[in-house]
């Protein structure tokens, strides 16, 4: 294993020839059963298991569509230990492992997670995982102060995958703009915490109680508060500001996207979006073919 730094730990995983990797079709629902480890989990509610499922998919069908033509790397900046726990102990794989098992491998992985246990825990797991040659990194750090660490690690010529999934709206436009800006081949998924965080917190934010501030960098400035009415339904101003984001992914050149995907809970009420953003068309309609089953949107 290569340390590139205090936070930044690197290796190559072994080729094993005897593995093999799950069924392309039905991924995810393909990986082995999740065993317990004995390391640390991160609990999830049920209706996380509609993103997984979303990213999954595309995950598998994204390394196998451009494996022919162009190296791939998955990047995760909310990455968390690698393994999920639902209420009654259930385990699932988190996004990273997800990715790692994909039918044909990324060629890299750029992973970032904020706390130093779960991020030890995930270096761990990855290296049992890992077993097709791929470069996997494990970068702990906030997601938007490891950008460089993370573009340096991304290799030239190879097409990067990102995932952003914070648990509620915090990754700023500013930090999009150094991703768009980087000069890397780059596709987004993106967690848009419409239900869990904006519509509950949006009213504050316009009163601009303290650490509303966060929405100013999110949209990009002030200037969202001139588009919101407080007198407006929660849900109102909701889809303003949605549209309004999604305006200025464009304008950073992410001009291609997706369907949303409508991720509920068990009361049936829509708690976040996945978002999907690129700029080739080509990913738009692999993104749409991947997620348009319903039942991502029925998960409880």
């Amino acid at each position: 294993m290569a340390i590139v730094g205090e936070r930044v730990r690197c290796f190559v995983a072994p080729s094993d020839e005897s593995y093999r990797p799950p069924a392309f079709h039905g991924f995810p629902t393909t990986l082995p059963t999740v065993e317990s480890d004995g390391l640390v989990t991160l609990k999830i509610r049920p209706h996380s298991l509609a993103k997984l499922e979303a990213v999954g998919r595309y995950c598998n069908a994204f390394a196998r569509a451009l494996k022919r033509r162009w190296a791939t790397t998955y990047v995760d900046l909310y990455a968390g230990p690698g393994v999920l726990e639902l209420e009654g102990g259930k385990l699932t794989w988190g996004s990273p492992m997800i990715a790692l098992q994909c039918a044909d491998p990324f060629n890299s992985l750029v992973l970032v997670e904020m706390q130093p246990q779960r991020a030890n825990v995930l270096l761990q797991r990855a290296r049992r995982i890992a077993r097709r040659g791929e470069e996997v990194c494990i970068i702990q750090g906030e997601a938007e102060k490891t950008l460089d660490d993370v573009l340096r690690r991304i290799p030239v010529g190879s097409v990067a995958l990102t995932l952003i999934d914070p648990f509620r709206l915090e990754f700023s436009l500013e930090a999009m703009a150094t991703l768009a800006g980087s000069g890397k081949k780059m596709d987004l998924i993106l967690l848009f915490a419409e239900g869990m965080d904006l519509r509950r917190n949006l009213q504050n934010a316009i009163r601009s109680a303290p650490g509303s501030d966060r929405f100013d960098k999110v949209f990009g400035g002030p200037e969202w508060r001139d588009l919101v009415q407080p007198q407006n339904p929660p849900a109102r101003n909701a889809v303003l500001l949605r549209k309004l984001y999604l305006d200025r992914l464009r304008r950073l050149g992410f001009d291609h996207l997706g369907r949303e995907v409508v991720v509920k809970n068990s009361s049936n009420v829509p708690v976040y979006l996945l978002m999907y953003a690129t700029r080739n068309p080509l990913g738009v309609r692999l993104w749409d073919s991947c997620t348009k089953s319903s039942q991502l949107e029925l998960f409880t």
